[in-house]
């Protein structure tokens, strides 16, 4: 967002020298075209190897990746806080997933009430505490003075970090269920600086101070708008990511003018004005 209005990035002159920073890693070598085919399990094998065959990767949790079992790869990495651009810039992406828990209770239910308050359970803070395993044995709450890995004071006392590792005391946040923030501060667990959820907080204080002062939040659209919409901006999603594989392997040369004018005017015949004029409604509607 700039001066109250909504920008589209990928046709922007800053996004063109994001390109061909990362064509140039390309050219020499440094940027995987690996990148763009493999699947996340591939990857994720990858930076478990043993043999340090990754160099570096971008994702959302360090625990997504590196697995919680294996201290010996954890302590090959380090979290790198957001790269400065020419300009002296340096922002980290911000995401504001909406609310997903769901529940579905059929007409052939013979038990309609019940089920709802097995919903109702999975909301509650008692199943959220659940993820963290058995209370006196896993986790506890904290004492006065302890510190979480946040450097904040703690709410929650980790005796045992249970996720990635076998264990049969909950469903790995596969069901319905809420994320209390008064329980995301807790201490780190015996592994310390080896622990996955210790590295994801470190990361996230590095990042913390480089959010965007002004940005999008999530966009939400009326009933009405959905449907044309979502067809605008899966067509203005494909282009985009195909403009960023075939511009930073070279297809696509991003030094070219013709080529990158082309390749922006092509977002409007998507459909792109009529988005941002949406995008912009939706922000002013829920800033």
């Amino acid at each position: 967002v700039e001066a109250g209005q909504v920008v589209f990035g990928p046709i922007t002159d800053e996004w063109r020298n994001g390109l061909t920073y990362l064509n140039s890693l390309h050219d020499e070598g440094l940027y995987s075209p690996l990148s763009f085919t493999q699947a996340d399990q591939q990857m994720i094998q990858m930076a478990n190897d043993p043999a340090d065959i990754l160099g570096a990767f971008s994702v959302s949790g360090f625990t997504y990746t590196v697995m919680q079992s294996n201290p010996d790869v954890i302590a090959r990495y380090t979290p790198v806080a957001p790269l400065m651009g020419p300009d002296g810039v340096r922002f980290c992406t911000l995401s504001f997933p909406l609310p997903k828990p769901n529940g579905v209770i059929t007409s052939a239910c013979e038990y309609p009430e019940e089920v709802f308050r097995l919903f109702d359970l999975m909301m509650s803070e008692e199943a959220s505490l659940r993820r963290l395993g058995i209370q006196g044995e896993d986790w506890d709450f904290a004492q006065p003075g302890d510190i979480s890995i946040f450097n904040t004071p703690a709410t929650i006392r980790i005796y045992n970090q249970l996720w990635k590792a076998k264990q049969n005391t909950h469903l790995m946040e596969i069901e319905p269920y809420v994320r209390w923030l008064t329980h995301v501060d807790v201490t780190a667990d015996s592994n310390g600086e080896l622990d996955g959820e210790y590295i994801n907080a470190q990361a996230r204080m590095l990042y913390a101070p480089f959010e965007p002062r002004d940005h999008v939040l999530t966009l939400v659209f009326e009933q009405s708008e959905m449907v044309e919409l979502n067809s605008i901006r899966g067509a203005i999603d494909r282009h985009t990511n195909t403009g960023i594989v075939n511009f930073i392997t070279g297809v696509y040369d991003i030094h070219d003018d013709e080529i990158w004018e082309a390749y922006r005017a092509d977002f409007f015949s998507l459909g792109l004005e009529q988005f941002l004029i949406a995008a912009q409604q939706s922000y002013e509607r829920f800033r």
